[in-house]
């Protein structure tokens, strides 16, 4: 009480009446902004869905034109899309939206569809709009020409895909960065967006390393290449998929791909001092007769290696220069020929999309001579390459790069060059056999026969990779366990010809007996590692210079091996690790 009566003014109950008042206000605001906004909203949202299914439908169109090459319905459906992309930006710049994406928690969803509008505009305006214009250029019907492959199209080709690539590059890192989402029907947009955007940046990717360099690669200019193609046998296994039985010479000149000679080089030794280059390292861990027999190439794990291994062999041997090594299998054979139709060869034989495996890998074995079986095979190989080449205008372009992609991942198609850009392209695009240099961490499993034999149609085999444990430095380490069953049974093995089942008089016939391989992913290690029947196991890392063992063992008839072992990564790998097992016969013999 103040001397002339006045009454004082509690100030904690002013700053309460004024803090309320202010809070009033605000929330009279947020009421009436609210209900305009939220209509706005509503009206925004209705469009933005119409627009965003109209690019839904889009995007299935344009599959079905660029499969089937009309390129006027490829230009017209991308410009339909280019104006709805822009029609959901417009509405997305709409200031409804940006009071919106100030709402705590929900926010963050409104600015991350904001952000996957801005992309969808970048995307058709920079990337699927020049695709489409150039449309008759993506055609595979428009780059053979009578039996050829037109490599001027090609170099256009190659230019159309170099202005698309750092745009889908940079708008798939775009959509990886936006932060998960809180709304269910915002994180599945965004989940599915992140996907497609990481398959499309990672195709386009592997396109660009390629095309500028597959020009010269198909003689461009009037210039002759030369490629050795080697058709590995997936049950008389070796580390890089089989035995090379097959080999025959490819050459290119202006796009035109003729195969011209083939031989059976196994068991022939190159002249006095022509032997192929091989380290001590690996003589040590592979043996030496990868230097005297171009059949134990396969031997050596990394193809980089192998392939180049077989150029020096078949240069020593025929002569002439090779420019580059093609591996393939017959599981990838019976894969494009699912996409070229069958081929018939000399005997009367009717291979396709269905049989080629089997007929190859285990039919050939018990209805033809010996001696007759390799020749076979090498048909089979040229008369598929044949059929690719001369139908390749009729092949479904996502079909085609689906197989390709496919086998180059798990190692059914592989290829050497010689020319250091061109290799490191192959590389790029996954095609080296390099599995344990991936950017996935990824440990490689490797085999070898050792007993003469086709026995692997009976080998059934198959990993899997624990949860990783966090060490104290931030490495990863994984127990991964693989599995290895026997499944041929007395029954089959009363009948079987001596030929599948081999002439090493070492072990016995019915047994599968192999020499394993374990290599750790590019900077990790493998340790740790235990064979379920006692075998000895090889410390390999001073004798090949990486992380690595080898064991020889051998199971019979019904028997089932397997091989624990710890692999760790380093710190900032991922929490994932991938397998890379030497390709079998598995998935033909149906085990």
């Amino acid at each position: 009480m103040s001397s002339n009566g006045w009454q004082p003014i509690e100030p904690e109950r002013e700053n309460r009446h004024v803090v309320a008042k202010v809070i009033a206000v605000i929330l009279l605001l947020l009421v009436a902004i609210g209900g305009v906004t939220g209509f706005r909203l509503y009206r925004s949202v209705k469009s933005v869905k119409a627009d965003a299914q109209v690019v839904m439908d889009s995007v299935d169109q344009l599959k079905e034109s660029v499969k089937s090459g009309d390129a006027e319905t490829t230009r017209s459906v991308a410009s339909n899309m280019n104006i709805s992309v822009h029609n959901i930006q417009n509405e997305l710049d709409d200031p409804a939206w940006t009071i919106a994406s100030f709402v705590p928690v929900l926010g963050d969803d409104v600015r991350s569809v904001r952000k996957l509008g801005d992309v969808l505009v970048d995307l058709s305006d920079n990337a699927i709009a020049p695709l489409a214009i150039n449309a008759d250029e993506v055609n595979l019907k428009n780059l053979v020409k009578n039996g050829s492959i037109n490599v001027e199209a090609l170099e256009s080709l190659s230019d159309v895909f170099a202005t698309a690539a750092p745009v889908v590059t940079r708008d798939a890192e775009a959509v990886q960065s936006l932060p998960d989402a809180h709304l269910p029907q915002v994180a599945g947009v965004l989940d599915k967006a992140k996907e497609k955007m990481g398959k499309a940046a990672s195709a386009i990717d592997k396109a660009n390393s390629l095309l500028p360099i597959l020009p010269d690669m198909l003689g461009k200019d009037g210039q002759t290449r030369n490629y050795l193609l080697i058709a590995q046998n997936n049950v008389e296994i070796r580390s890089t998929g089989g035995f090379y039985g097959s080999w025959c010479l490819v050459t290119v000149t202006d796009g035109h791909i003729s195969l011209t000679d083939s031989k059976t080089l196994q068991n022939i030794e190159p002249p006095a001092g022509a032997n192929p280059s091989v380290s001590g390292g690996e003589l040590a861990a592979f043996g030496p007769s990868i230097a005297t027999n171009p059949g134990s190439t396969g031997f050596m794990y990394d193809f980089s290696r192998a392939g180049n291994v077989a150029a020096q062999f078949w240069q020593a041997l025929v002569g002439g220069h090779i420019d580059g090594t093609i591996a393939v299998d017959p599981v990838f054979l019976q894969r494009l020929l699912a996409l070229t139709g069958g081929v018939t060869t000399s005997n009367g034989v009717t291979v396709d999309g269905s049989n080629a495996a089997a007929v190859l890998m285990h039919d050939s074995y018990w209805t033809m001579p010996s001696d007759q079986t390799d020749l076979f095979f090498a048909e089979v190989a040229a008369l598929s390459f044949n059929k690719l080449t001369s139908d390749l205008g009729g092949v479904n372009v996502k079909d085609l790069y689906e197989t390709l992609n496919s086998s180059m991942d798990d190692g059914r198609l592989q290829v050497w060059m010689a020319n250091e850009n061109e290799e490191a392209a192959m590389k790029a695009i996954g095609a080296s056999g390099q599995f344990t240099e991936d950017k996935t961490p990824t440990v490689g499993f490797y085999m070898n026969n050792v007993s003469f034999s086709k026995i692997e149609w009976y080998l059934k085999s198959g990993s899997e990779v624990s949860a990783p444990t966090v060490n104290a430095d931030g490495s990863r380490t994984f127990k991964v366990t693989t599995s290895l069953t026997n499944m041929l049974d007395s029954a089959t093995a009363a009948g079987a010809p001596d030929y599948v089942l081999g002439g090493n008089q070492s072990y016995d016939k019915t047994n599968i007996t192999e020499w394993l391989y374990i290599v750790a992913p590019s900077g990790g290690t493998v340790s740790n590692v235990a064979i379920s029947d006692g075998s000895a196991v090889n410390d390999l890392d001073e004798t090949l210079g990486i992380s690595s063992y080898s064991a020889l063992v051998s199971f019979g008839m019904g028997q089932t091996l397997t091989v624990t072992y710890d692999v760790t990564i380093p710190a900032g790998a991922g929490d994932t690790l991938n397998v890379h097992m030497t390709p079998t016969a598995q998935e033909s013999a149906g085990w």
